[in-house]
């Protein structure tokens, strides 16, 4: 539901009043969406595994589920959900497009106020700020040394995924069109058409 309501909020954002010289880039096969997809994956892979096989070690033999059995809240499916929820905001803040296109992130405020309550909520529940609060959402209580790594982790991915993202839109930008493209053709076809006739006229 989260990522269904953040979608639907992306595409509330208003666009730009004046047209911007920058240009979106036309096709999906170049090298910015290659390396930052594979880049951002990359890094959300690794701190997904990271994570699991800390919380898989730290449970005993009889706290761990079959496959196959009936859901129970343990520490290896309470671990997943916050670092899939980091994740997904991590992947709607860093990836959101604003200037010179659309309103940036901040303006468009009923987006970036869901990722802060979102951020606020899963902060709340992770350090169980409020009692009985985890429980309620079928989660258990987290060790306090993995509830610190997992929230230092997510800000380095965060970082490093902004870093990589806004890197990458400067050192491969989309091609400007020339300033005397198609538009200006079809603006100057009445004007060539008038002095067109004007000659005719004189000879």
């Amino acid at each position: 539901m989260l990522s269904a309501a953040l979608f639907f909020f992306i595409s509330q954002a208003k666009p730009r009043e004046q047209l911007s010289a920058t240009r979106p880039h036309p096709s999906i096969f170049c090298p910015y969406f290659f390396i930052s997809l594979l880049g951002q994956f990359s890094v959300h892979l690794g701190f997904l595994v990271y994570m699991y096989n800390m919380s898989l070690a730290a449970m005993s033999p009889e706290e761990r589920l079959p496959a196959e059995g009936p859901f129970k809240p343990n520490l290896v499916n309470s671990v997943t959900y916050f670092v899939e929820a980091f994740i997904q905001l991590s992947t709607f803040t860093v990836n959101y497009m604003g200037h010179p296109f659309n309103n940036s992130i901040s303006e468009n405020r009923i987006m970036s106020n869901t990722l802060k309550y979102m951020a606020v909520y899963l902060c709340v529940v992770l350090f169980d700020l409020v009692p009985g609060l985890g429980g309620w959402f079928g989660m258990v209580p987290i060790p306090n040394h993995m509830r610190i790594q997992l929230v230092l982790i997510a800000a380095a991915a965060f970082s490093f995924n902004w870093t990589l993202e806004h890197t990458l839109r400067r050192v491969f930008p989309a091609a400007i069109p020339p300033e005397k493209g198609y538009m200006y053709y079809l603006t100057s076809q009445p004007t060539a058409k008038a002095s067109k006739k004007n000659k005719s006229k004189v000879e």
